[in-house]
This record gives structure tokens, C-alpha cells and sequence, in this order.
């Protein structure tokens, strides 16, 4: 194997073990956002998975936080729009003008 060949290898070793560890931390980010701890030993079995599979899970969580956060902002948006109305019912009772 040339030189040149070797360090290409390294390199790509590298970057793999760069990607994973970013998956394994967006993962582990994303699961804390839905609720859900990682302990030590599932961050240990994360990182020894491979690329394409933590590729998978970690758009599967991507997808789940967005819905998370889409169903926040409805939520919330409703609770303002309720609000608008109350505020503009004419009031009743003692107090009213």
C-alpha cells in the first residue's frame, strides 16, 4: 500500500469517527428534548454502532423533536388566540362600563 493510500485511510477513519460521535451526540441532545435520559452504558453502545445506522436513528429523532416542536407552537398559538378572545368578550358584572 502506498503512503499516499495509508493516510487516505487514516483520514476516512477519522472523519468516520468524527460523524459518529457527532450522531452519538445529536442523539443523545435529541432524546433529552423528548424527555429520555442516556445513561453511560447506552452512550458506550451508541458509539459502537455503525455510521448508517446511527445516521438512521438520529433522523428518526430529528423528525420526532420537530413534531415535539411543532405541537408546542400549536399549542401555544391556541392558548394566545384564546386569550385575544376573552379579551375582547364584553365584560359583565359590577365592574363592567
Amino acid at each position: 500500500m502506498s503512503e499516499r493510500a495509508r493516510k487516505a485511510g487514516q483520514f476516512a477513519g477519522a472523519v468516520e469517527r468524527l460523524a459518529v460521535e457527532l450522531a452519538v451526540n445529536e442523539i443523545i441532545r435529541a432524546r433529552r428534548f423528548l424527555g429520555a435520559a442516556t445513561s453511560d452504558e447506552e452512550r458506550e453502545i451508541l458509539l459502537g454502532m455503525p455510521l448508517p445506522e446511527l445516521l438512521r436513528a438520529a433522523q428518526a429523532l430529528t423528525s420526532a423533536v420537530c413534531l415535539r416542536q411543532q405541537t408546542e407552537a400549536a399549542e401555544h398559538m391556541r392558548e394566545l388566540v384564546a386569550q385575544q378572545k376573552a379579551a375582547q368578550e364584553p365584560r359583565k358584572g359590577l365592574l363592567a362600563s
